[in-house]
């Protein structure tokens, strides 16, 4: 078939252009022979025996066939196998660190041990023996122990996701084998875009997730992306869910907060309003944080106080939600808050940044 001659000749590299995507559509080849070519080779991706460059980009040219069968075929390989490949992986380093053809590696075996044990898990024991070392135990000291102990959860699920919460490049192999990952994002955008009525939903779905996929792990600037998607973010949407997280997913550091500032503008008439149910405004809130847990310039100072205010909320999950909005920028961005919602550690460290600001220029003066 097209898809496995392309890969006998491996000196050539695959690039995204018209030319490639006809070569996997042609009309000589039945549909039944491409879809059957694709399993084959996305089968020898995954069990490793053409796990290279050149077979992920194959079938990366494969999501442009016409046949939308096959297409949805290669665009779910990229969104669903690569976190299989990465459980595959490590299953393999697992057996190799204890021996699977013969004796032990203790070296080896203590290291995936030692992987497999929670790095902070010293730390909250610690918390819980100073916490057991007062007989009386107010309310003070359990709200600061939950505290605390939320912290060193957060910096923990931080450092798995590979950064302060970014995407970890390591958990998707595959789309690190594009040759030209930002092209081939524009390209599935365009695609979609010019299919909006003959698309399926949930086709265009999981377009949206690999283009939403490749800008986190490649950290790439795709702006014309984030309009798209904000067309479907109603409460209504069936799979809502689903597209907050692709949402949350294609947010970097690398992002301009302008152009981010709309969208979740957005997402705050659509869910965080009066007339919302208290549900829907929770997952609002929580979609804003993790935005902007990526990218704190994602929203200005006049959007973050009018957020502020479901501190006080009567419903728990909607004054919880944004408690936790307030104390990440407390953390990361104090400036940005009310100066009555800075807290007092956020205070003291702007006021000795300004001093040090202020002495600096005089020096420099």
């Amino acid at each position: 078939g097209a898809l496995l001659g392309a890969r006998r000749d491996d000196t050539d590299v695959l690039d995204y252009d018209d030319a490639d995507a006809a070569d996997y559509t042609t009309t000589t080849t039945t549909d039944a022979a491409v879809s059957l070519a694709l399993d084959a080779t996305i089968e020898l991706f995954n069990v490793g025996v053409w796990h290279d460059s050149r077979t992920a980009n194959i079938i990366a040219a494969a999501c442009f066939a016409n046949s939308a069968k096959v297409m949805a075929k290669a665009v779910k390989f990229f969104v669903v196998a690569d976190q299989q490949q990465q459980q595959q992986l490590r299953d393999a380093e697992e057996d190799a660190a204890f021996g699977g053809g013969g004796g032990i590696d203790v070296a080896a075996a203590a290291a995936a041990i030692a992987s497999k044990k929670d790095s902070i898990s010293g730390r909250l024991k610690e918390l819980n023996r100073q916490n057991n070392h007062y007989s009386k135990k107010t309310r003070g000291r359990k709200r600061k122990l939950k505290q605390q102990i939320a912290g060193l959860q957060r910096s923990q699920q931080s450092m798995m996701d590979g950064g302060s919460g970014g995407v970890s490049r390591s958990n998707f192999p595959a789309l690190e084998l594009i040759h030209d990952p930002h092209v081939f994002a524009e390209r599935l955008l365009s695609m979609v875009r010019k299919k909006a009525t003959t698309m399926k939903f949930n086709v265009r779905l999981l377009v949206m997730h690999l283009i939403s996929r490749l800008i986190g792990v490649h950290q790439l600037m795709v702006y014309d992306f984030y309009p798209y998607v904000q067309r479907f973010l109603q409460p209504h949407q069936p799979e809502i869910t689903q597209l907050l997280a692709i949402v949350a997913q294609s947010v970097h550091a690398d992002v301009h907060g302008g152009v981010l500032q709309p969208l979740v503008k957005c997402l705050c008439d659509n869910f965080v309003a009066d007339r919302s149910r208290p549900e829907v405004m929770t997952v609002g809130i929580n979609c804003v944080r993790e935005i902007c847990v990526r990218q704190p310039d994602a929203v200005d100072a006049t959007l973050l106080s009018d957020l502020v205010l479901y501190q006080k909320h009567r419903d728990r999950g909607v004054a919880t939600a944004a408690r936790s909005l307030v104390n990440y920028y407390r953390e990361a961005r104090p400036e940005l808050l009310p100066k009555s919602e800075r807290g007092k550690t956020a205070t003291m460290r702007l006021a000795a940044e300004k001093r040090e600001a202020k002495a600096a220029a005089r020096t420099a003066s």
